[in-house]
């Protein structure tokens, strides 16, 4: 017993206080908002390489603008795929364009719609309408119209406008009732907090 309270008292000790992350966060983004890259780097990537979810994904928008470092599509993307990985929906939606536009990583389509799909689930409207064409077109999933519709329709309500214009192409190929069907999916998914979807 005394072992294990020593290493948790170890354990406790060691563990980074989480407001100094947080304020060395705010001075990174402070110095990426004044431009002052530099400084930005210097103050994140410890904080990335801590698992600071924010850090890594402004690391992998460093890198991939090259902003204070060399322009580096592998870093860029490591480090977004490490945002993702923890579930922030912007970083995941990069990541799934990347595997569908094959920018700093191999065409991958079923990847690009697994990526896609765990931003929509969070609402990222982008992901969402993006995710719709993925079921229109059947690319990295199976071809499915009335899925496709729904996701269309979540990105509109979420705000992409784009996906307005998608919903009146699938209109003109889908039956009432297959139009019905899309619209109550997508009640329900929404419905449900993106739980049944």
């Amino acid at each position: 017993m005394r072992m294990l309270r020593w290493i948790c008292v170890v354990l406790v000790l060691a563990m980074p206080a989480l407001p100094a992350l947080a304020d060395d966060y705010d001075d990174g983004w402070a110095a990426i908002q004044n431009g002052d890259f530099d400084s930005a780097f210097t103050i994140l990537k410890p904080l990335a390489e801590q698992g600071h979810i924010e850090a890594q994904f402004n690391l992998g928008v460093m890198y991939f603008q090259g902003d204070g470092v060399a322009k580096d599509d592998a870093a860029a993307t490591n480090w977004f795929r490490k945002a993702a990985e923890q579930g922030h929906a912007t970083a995941q939606t990069i990541l799934a364009w990347r595997y569908e536009a094959s920018e700093g990583v191999a065409q991958d389509y079923k990847q690009a719609a697994r990526w896609y799909r765990m931003a929509a689930l969070q609402g990222d409207a982008f992901a969402q309408n993006n995710l719709g064409i993925m079921y229109f077109e059947g690319r990295g999933v199976s071809a499915d119209i009335k899925t496709s519709y729904m996701w269309f329709s979540l990105a509109l309500h979420n705000g992409e406008a784009r996906a307005r214009d998608n919903i009146k192409l699938l209109e003109e190929n889908m039956t009432p009732a297959d139009i019905s069907t899309a619209r109550d999916m997508a009640r329900t998914c929404l419905g449900s907090g993106y739980e049944d979807c």
